[in-house]
């Protein structure tokens, strides 16, 4: 299950509300209150960028990055991507574009 979360409490004084989401992938398989994975989007209008994507340890090379990046390009067409240099694993570098 991929939950989108707009990050609007407590935020910064300097951060615009409904412009920073947590899109988070849930098992439908486990009772688990944590998520498998999170990404983080920045929707600023003009443009809307993949911030990062994390995934528990347990649960990598597993499609939750993928799904995770799916749900996000279907709610943001144009979400633009991580940078080749943006990537801190080889798995992530998959996600990455030049």
């Amino acid at each position: 299950m991929i939950t989108f979360r707009p990050l609007n409490d407590n935020i910064p004084p300097e951060w615009s509300p409904d412009v920073h989401w947590q899109v988070e992938n849930y098992s439908d398989d486990a009772d688990m209150s944590a998520p498998l994975g999170v990404a983080w989007v920045s929707d600023f209008g003009w443009i809307t960028h993949l911030d990062y994507v994390l995934v528990r340890d347990e649960f990598r090379r597993g499609g939750v990055a993928t799904a995770l990046v799916a749900a996000c390009r279907e709610r943001w067409p144009n979400l633009q991507g991580l940078g080749i240099g943006d990537a801190i694993s080889e798995a992530g570098r998959g996600f990455a574009v030049n």
